[in-house]
């Protein structure tokens, strides 16, 4: 494999390489795609996401591992995947959800400070019969 950076060139002798990049950039690095292929990378949508770890005092005991709440419910969540139904997941008997935000309600809390978007999940998590929160810590991760 050949490689460029700015003006240094070099090479590398393996038997297979991984790279990672933004789909829109394929084009860039590897010229010799197939129309099709360049027109499936050109497509590639992106989009933000939120999610926002909750530690809980103890389990969930909720049996499935996602749960997707439909639009017609008004809330910012997409759904919550239940981190702890994996023995050894969490710590002791605590418990983890991991609640993702929708694309607009990320768009809108995208700048929001962490409170805020803990403050968001936790109300629309009371509006659900799922769980009831009790949260000794939260983390909050924007990707």
């Amino acid at each position: 494999m050949r490689d460029r950076v700015g003006d240094r060139e070099g090479s590398v002798v393996a038997d297979s390489v991984v790279g990672a990049l933004p789909g829109t950039r394929v084009a860039d690095i590897c010229p010799k795609i197939t129309p099709s292929e360049r027109g499936f990378f050109e497509d590639v949508r992106y989009a933000r996401s939120i999610d926002v770890h909750l530690m809980l005092r103890e389990p969930t005991n909720i049996p499935y591992r996602s749960i997707c709440f439909p639009r017609r419910r008004g809330l910012g969540l997409y759904g919550v995947q239940v981190a702890d139904i994996k023995s050894g997941a969490v710590p002791g008997d605590a418990g983890m959800l991991r609640a993702t935000l929708g694309e607009a309600t990320t768009e809108r809390a995208w700048q929001a400070s962490d409170a805020e978007i803990e403050t968001l999940v936790r109300d629309d998590l009371s509006s659900t019969p799922i769980v009831h929160v009790a949260s000794s810590r939260t983390l909050v991760n924007c990707h």
